[in-house]
């Protein structure tokens, strides 16, 4: 059973799990679980989250969208869900997994109308992985 977290308007009202997850980050969606060199398949130059929206272009400054969300828990699994609001993908939702460790982010989303993830796995044409790193 999800149970929602709230986001707040103002960042110092924002659960800890929100505060870690804001930032500027850099990577790439990856085939399988990332492990292997050569992996990566669609470099992200640039990923902003901020309270309330995400927004990412890639390595040329070129926007790939954006889009609101929501966190959440499933017991001990952080989860997301997207929903674009700019971009090619406007008006599609997106339910995924998180896993926060320092500055490093691996986000696995399902596609629409796809199950949300069990695992951190691109799973084709169900899911993708995001491995990602804060941006200092």
């Amino acid at each position: 059973m999800m149970s929602a977290l709230t986001l707040s308007a103002r960042a110092a009202d924002a659960p800890p799990e929100h505060k870690k997850f804001m930032g500027v980050w850099q990577g790439a969606a990856v085939d399988g679980d990332g492990s292997k060199p050569g992996s990566a398949r669609a470099r992200i130059g640039e990923m902003v989250i901020t309270e309330d929206k995400i927004t990412a272009k890639d390595p040329h400054g070129n926007s790939m969208g954006e889009g609101t969300y929501k966190l959440g828990k499933n017991g001990n699994q952080l989860i997301i869900d997207t929903t674009a609001t700019k971009g090619q993908l406007v008006g599609r939702s997106y339910q995924g997994i998180l896993q926060l460790d320092g500055d490093n982010l691996k986000w696995c989303s399902n596609n629409p109308g796809k199950p949300r993830p069990t695992a951190f796995r691109t799973t084709p044409p169900d899911a993708y992985l995001m491995i990602l790193t804060r941006k200092k």
